[in-house]
């Protein structure tokens, strides 16, 4: 077993207290002190808009997430209305909210569930896994970033990057429930890890110059929203992103990665970058730095 299956066995990212949600250690993210990880709250309004009543089976296929500022690692709450209720779509708010500040606000749409004969359809894109799951120990390794004490986010998400470790694409599984007694949904999961859209060429560039992670840039990035769009649910517990980013000198960036499983294409993912100057750099980047 992998020595972070360990440090998570038997913990959650959030617990459910009524309508709160109270976030673990592990909710922490590297931006700021005490607050959360971007992951964590997709991972919430996902959630939030998916469990949203209604009187007919539904499919979240569109999940668009603006943060406003990263949430505070303490109970939040995600409350939500529906905007449109027809009879095949549905569109859905959900925000997260603490102290009577909102910190970020998303629109699902959901289409009724429905099974329909595509035989004569072709595939647009992909016909199956492009980068197949490598096992435990095969391939290129990230930098050890789970060998740090600090409790946060990373240890809660297992990574393995493709075989070639030049291509922007990376296996990502969720390692412990989302909220604790609940069966994390395929949907909470493509969320949670769709949040990592423009970080896969940076953690490319890592694998195949190692020193990279050394030498200061000129620059920081932040995704200040993110877009999920789906045509089915992800099977199992990973899903591999092939990720692509562009970056501006006008101070913007965009980034967009196709999603498959081990069955093939599941949706994609889309970021726009804020780029910003190098006194930007994470909060637990800088801890970990001086660990070393």
């Amino acid at each position: 077993m992998n020595p972070d299956d360990e440090r998570v066995k038997g913990r959650s990212i959030f617990e459910a207290q009524g309508d709160l949600l109270v976030p673990s250690e592990l909710a922490r993210g590297p931006w700021y002190p005490g607050t959360q990880h971007g992951s964590t709250m997709l991972g919430l309004l996902a959630r939030a808009v998916e469990r949203y009543p209604s009187d007919r089976p539904m499919q979240v296929t569109r999940l668009t997430v603006d943060f406003s500022r990263a949430a505070p690692l303490a109970p939040v709450a995600t409350p939500t209305r529906m905007i449109h209720a027809g009879k095949s779509v549905q569109v859905i708010e959900a925000r997260i909210e603490a102290g009577g500040e909102t910190y970020a606000r998303a629109t699902g749409l959901r289409f009724r569930l429905e099974e329909l004969d595509l035989t004569g359809a072709s595939p647009r894109y992909g016909m199956g896994p492009r980068h197949p799951l490598p096992a435990p120990d095969e391939g290129p390794q990230l930098p050890a970033l789970n060998e740090s004490d600090v409790e946060a986010f990373h240890i809660a998400l297992e990574m393995r990057p493709t075989a070639a470790a030049s291509m922007p694409a990376m296996w990502f599984r969720l390692r412990c429930p989302f909220v604790a007694g609940e069966e994390t949904s395929p949907f909470v999961r493509a969320a949670v890890i769709a949040d990592w859209t423009y970080s896969i060429p940076f953690m490319q560039e890592l694998l195949v110059d190692p020193e990279s992670a050394n030498r200061e840039r000129d620059f920081t990035t932040i995704n200040p929203d993110t877009s999920l769009n789906l045509h089915r649910p992800m099977i199992g517990e990973w899903l591999c992103m092939d990720s692509h980013v562009h970056y501006a000198n006008c101070g913007a960036g965009s980034a967009v990665a196709l999603l498959h499983d081990e069955t093939g294409p599941v949706g994609h993912a889309s970021q726009s970058i804020l780029i910003r100057g190098p006194d930007k750099r994470p909060i637990l980047d800088d801890e970990l730095r001086q660990r070393d």
